[in-house]
């Protein structure tokens, strides 16, 4: 049984390990600020929640297992409100700008509708790449 536990500690450690390395790269390579943070968020969240599990595997005590408990709730819950909060912000921000290859805007008409901001008032919704 001691195997069984240390192979299911590895395969977690390494599913984990390497969507945070996915995260990483996330952040290097994607281009604009939605992208990476869509990346990162997920990304990271998953290689977390499995570097958590590693941890319940291996420490098998009851308070090691209810804080990595903890924290996987925990990174559920604040990872996708924290990233539509920055998400919003930036898209607010006139400094930041969309990807060149973005094709649809969705959220411009009803952002800007009683306050102009990065677009003029009298824009379409539907295809606005960033200049």
């Amino acid at each position: 049984m001691p195997i069984l536990r240390d192979v299911l500690t590895y395969l977690f450690l390494l599913i984990g390990t390497v969507f945070c390395l996915i995260a990483g790269l996330g952040i290097l390579r994607m281009p604009d600020l939605f992208l990476r943070m869509s990346m990162t968020t997920k990304a990271g969240t998953i290689g977390i929640g499995s570097l958590m599990i590693a941890c319940m595997i291996h420490f098998d005590e009851s308070a090691a297992i209810a804080k990595a408990f903890a924290i996987i709730i925990f990174m559920l819950i604040t990872s996708p409100v924290s990233a539509h909060m920055i998400g919003r912000a930036g898209y607010l921000d006139r400094d930041v700008t969309l990807w060149s290859k973005t094709h649809t805007d969705q959220f411009k008409s009803y952002a800007f509708k009683q306050r102009p901001g990065r677009f003029a008032p009298d824009d379409g919704a539907e295809h606005s790449p960033s200049k």
